[in-house]
């Protein structure tokens, strides 16, 4: 079971557009959060590859907060 602290992920996306849709989102709304692998996406981007998602990561005493919040957003 994650600790409060540590990092997990809520999502993830195919393009670099949706990703920062929704890390703008939770921001705004006051939820800390990161992406990762966004710059490998755009460069090496491999349609239906798992291994170029974009991940949203946000601290695991968030993620039911954050995920409600991009609930709405969808």
């Amino acid at each position: 079971m994650p600790q409060p602290d540590d990092l997990v992920v809520i999502d993830t996306f195919a393009n670099g557009f949706d990703a920062n849709i929704a890390l703008t989102k939770l921001r705004d709304c006051g939820v800390p959060c990161m992406l990762s692998s966004e710059l490998w996406n755009s460069v090496m981007a491999v349609p239906g590859a798992s291994f170029d998602a974009i991940r949203l990561y946000v601290f695991a005493r968030d993620a039911d907060h954050a995920r409600e919040i991009l609930a709405d957003v969808e």
